[in-house]
């Protein structure tokens, strides 16, 4: 399922065009050479064109013109510029496309003049310096918003005015949790480039809380990955299904019973249906970086979730636990803000959690102060265990931290331990203010 360099640029490329079909962008606002697409520079060049006359471009006329001035190349058909549009690419995106393109291009223009420039013997040192020079001097000039890591504020401004037009058509730059109330504390869910980190004790309740927001985004069209370094994924999908189907697990076991049996194989359509990828080999933060970084390019990653986050490792430890820890937490933020998706990370508290009030506990995130500083909003399951045998137990879930909202207002959950579901009981407490 490798996708080839070529081939993620092409999927890039779409967005390009689908944003320029669907009104997103316009082609004479999109400052990319036409030369630097593999596919679509001639589909580039022919929307400006349209646009100049006055006109927007739409499938069908970009796929005539196409065939008018090159009657001997083969494009798309116009079903598919139709589909690229239909993918309805937010300005953003569009955006951000350009930089992926851009980022490609410059790579694969610097290869190709130093595999010239190192393949031509008779050529001088010095007349070799000079044209690297050169050739520096032009990447700089066309490619420099793609790689430098300064940016002048009026190409800042132009991603921001992508953003409002975005808020404006109704675009959210968070991923929904599928709980209102949650929703509605994290103004909108799990907001893009940021980390958030889900906080509990023990058999509280975390793992579920993160595959029940994970199965809602599936459902809803969204790539997820998951990171499990706690349980197989043939036992994560287990626990999808139990939820799904609100079997309990403890009815799956050695010696199932058959109509129980009959039920789990007639679920497991709606299950392979679900976008989710689950890693449960990844033991390090790099190699985890380089593949996010994989599933974003190919299959278009919407939010990564981590279970848990004291127990990923690092490349080379820093001294300490709490430093190898805070680097674990640095590079999942990290990994949010260069790939733009949201990470929710799962941690364990402290012993210190069993006695400290709620508006302390963020001073009990475990073996490190770093995940505090590098997370968006924390998250803390607190569930009612006083009655073990109950079928459902209360719950609350308190956001301890939140760079874009309230905090502190618990919100109310039932848990239901045996298939491993919440769902929200006091949406119409939370907006009442009670």
């Amino acid at each position: 399922m490798d996708l080839s360099i070529s081939e993620n640029r092409t999927i890039y490329e779409k967005k390009l065009i689908g944003g320029i079909l669907s009104g997103a962008v316009t082609a004479s606002s999109i400052a990319v050479d036409p030369s630097d697409l593999t596919e679509f520079g001639p589909a580039l060049d022919t929307c400006r064109q349209i646009e100049a006359a006055g006109k927007k471009p739409d499938a069908d006329t970009l796929y005539q013109r196409l065939v008018e001035k090159f009657p001997d190349d083969l494009f798309y058909a116009p079903s598919d510029y139709k589909l690229f549009a239909e993918m309805a690419p937010s300005s953003s995106v569009a955006l951000e496309a350009v930089d992926k393109i851009k980022a490609h291009a410059l790579k694969t223009f610097l290869s190709e003049r130093i595999s010239t420039l190192l393949a031509d013997e008779k050529r001088s040192g010095a007349a070799m310096l000079d044209e690297l020079k050169a050739m520096i001097a032009v990447a700089d000039r066309n490619y420099r918003s793609s790689e430098n890591n300064f940016l002048m504020l009026s190409e800042v401004v132009t991603k921001l005015e992508a953003v409002y037009r975005d808020m404006h058509s109704g675009v959210s730059y968070a991923v929904p949790t599928g709980f209102p109330c949650l929703d509605e504390m994290l103004l909108d869910g799990f907001s893009k480039g940021d980390l958030h980190v889900i906080v509990g004790l023990t058999g509280h309740g975390k793992s579920g809380l993160a595959l029940n927001c994970a199965r809602y985004q599936a459902e809803s069209g969204n790539f997820v990955g998951v990171v499990s370094r706690e349980m197989s994924d043939t036992e994560n999908a287990m626990r999808l299904q139990s939820s799904m189907q609100q079997i309990p697990r403890w009815q799956i076991r050695r010696g199932i019973h058959d109509l129980t049996y009959q039920e789990l194989c007639r679920g497991f359509d709606a299950l392979r249906q679900l976008p989710i990828a689950f890693d449960v080999r990844t033991a390090d933060i790099d190699t985890l970086r380089i593949q996010v970084k994989r599933l974003v390019e190919q299959f278009d990653l919407k939010i990564l979730y981590v279970d848990y986050l004291q127990l990923v490792g690092v490349g080379k430890t820093r001294g300490s636990r709490a430093e190898d820890v805070a680097a674990v937490s640095r590079g999942l933020k990290e990994i949010a803000m260069e790939n733009n998706i949201p990470v929710v990370a799962l941690s364990q508290f402290s012993r210190a959690a069993l006695t400290a009030d709620v508006h302390s506990l963020l001073g009990c995130l475990k073996e490190s102060s770093g995940i505090e500083q590098d997370s968006s909003t924390v998250t803390y399951i607190q569930v009612d265990n006083s009655n073990p045998d109950a079928a459902y137990k209360p719950a609350k879930i308190y956001v301890l931290k939140n760079r874009n909202g309230q905090t502190f207002k618990p919100i109310l959950f039932n848990f239901h331990g045996q298939t491993f579901t919440f769902t929200e009981e006091g949406y119409d407490y939370f907006k009442s203010g009670s």
